[in-house]
């Protein structure tokens, strides 16, 4: 592209009423957020280790979500959203815990998908770092 269509392209343009314009998405990565909601904690040994996931909604992922839901069930959705938002690592460490019970992992996913859909109260934007932790816990709407 060269410089001129360049310059010409990134100028305001005048819209005509009722006229669509196609909005910039400024890319960001979702997982990246020091603000994070654990949804369980493993404690093995005496070891608590937590499982969290970043506190904002992310409607891309909320409408993957959705699209494999109406193909492949509920329960697959579920499974693989949990696998999106606790990475391999999280999820084979909720897989592979003998208590764990099927209305836990149900309340898991619900929670996800409530935080991912933005079905949350919404994160402040600063958190002082010599209060908190960046974790974000508690009870989810």
């Amino acid at each position: 592209m060269s410089k001129s269509k360049k310059s010409r392209s990134t100028k305001a343009k005048t819209v005509a009423p009722g006229a669509y314009l196609a909005p910039l998405i400024d890319h960001t990565v979702w997982d990246n957020t020091p603000h994070r909601v654990t949804l369980f904690t493993i404690v093995k040994d005496g070891e608590a280790t937590p499982y969290s996931m970043p506190a904002r909604q992310h409607p891309g992922l909320a409408l993957a979500y959705l699209k494999r839901a109406r193909h492949d069930g509920e329960q697959l959705a579920a499974s693989w959203l949990l696998e999106e938002v606790f990475g391999e690592e999280g999820y084979d460490a909720l897989a592979a815990e003998p208590d764990v019970t099927l209305e836990l992992i149900n309340n898991i996913a619900r929670h996800a998908v409530k935080i991912i859909t933005g079905k949350v109260k919404p994160v402040p934007d600063a958190v002082d770092e010599t209060e908190s932790d960046g974790e974000v816990d508690g009870p989810l709407e």
